[in-house]
């Protein structure tokens, strides 16, 4: 009976202490604000190397990306060991020479990156793909999204509220993609769409995937094309009156189009517009919830 009195006598105290614990690990998440640029894109602030940073938000690139002047002045003595690199990357329409790369770890705020990063020659600012975001603490890559709100979270428990998708990770650059069935203008396509928070438009497709070859040649779209001062081609798309889309119908979207990727095998990016209601990201086990 002692031992009963004294376990109910300290009872209370045990569910308090059991309820500290569980309130610290909900507010373990470490939140970022985000802003809209004019151009679409989504940035957020964060101290990067000792220096506050403007950071475009992504998840449809390879690395970190940041230009050689902030590495030249602040990223040559933190510990890490970069190798020098021939090799070159495309942003859209333009092309960078990365000039330096590693792969580890690095500060963002209270959160971390740990994934590959590139210096690139020529470039101004900084993008940083989420899917390599980790709590600093546990190691965990959960990403919580509200662009309604306007903010992002590095961290904390997984909230498995409305659909659940699959994600998958691209064997050479690590970029997440969902494998896609849906319909534009009644025209059928089926292909793997890369998850890409760079991307303002609802779908930007690439011209060389089957779908849209077939749905072109067959007239069942028709390609717009823009041509700078000098006759070459800039930019390409189509306006598409109905876009059904996992479940959701998008009515006169512009779909924008590009030849400048030569993998086949993808269909294209899925953008932001598609995030309209907030959304977590389990990259640890390659699960999408909204």
């Amino acid at each position: 009976m002692l031992v009963m009195t004294s376990f109910r006598k300290y009872l209370p105290v045990l569910f308090a202490l059991l309820s500290v614990t569980m309130d610290f690990s909900a507010q373990t998440a470490v939140g970022f604000g985000l802003e809209r640029h004019d151009d679409g894109h989504y940035y957020f602030q964060a101290p990067v190397c000792g220096q506050q940073a403007e950071i475009m938000l992504e998840s449809g690139i390879p690395a970190f990306l940041v230009g050689r002047d902030f590495y030249e002045r602040k990223m040559k003595n933190i510990g890490l060991e970069f190798e020098s690199s021939e090799s070159k990357m495309r942003l859209l329409t333009d092309v960078y020479q990365i000039s330096f790369q590693t792969k580890g770890k690095i500060a963002v705020g209270k959160a971390v990156y740990d994934g590959p990063i590139f210096i690139l020659d020529g470039f101004d600012g900084f993008s940083l793909p989420i899917q390599y975001l980790e709590d600093a603490v546990t190691g965990k890559r959960v990403v919580s999204i509200d662009l309604a709100r306007m903010n992002m979270s590095v961290g904390g428990p997984v909230t498995r509220q409305g659909q659940k998708y699959k994600l998958a990770y691209e064997k050479d650059t690590g970029r997440p993609f969902i494998n896609s069935s849906f319909t534009i203008d009644g025209c059928e396509f089926n292909g793997k769409l890369l998850v890409d928070f760079g991307n303002p438009m609802l779908l930007f497709l690439f011209r060389q995937h089957r779908c849209l070859r077939n749905a072109v040649n067959k007239g069942r779209i028709e390609l717009q094309s823009a041509f700078d001062g000098q006759g070459r081609l800039v930019s390409q798309g189509f306006i598409a009156k109905s876009v059904n889309l996992f479940g959701v119908e998008y009515r006169d979207r512009t779909i924008g189009v590009t030849g400048k990727y030569k993998n086949a095998t993808e269909l294209g990016f899925l953008g932001t517009p598609f995030f309209d209601a907030p959304v977590v990201f389990d990259f640890d086990n390659a699960w999408m919830y909204k």
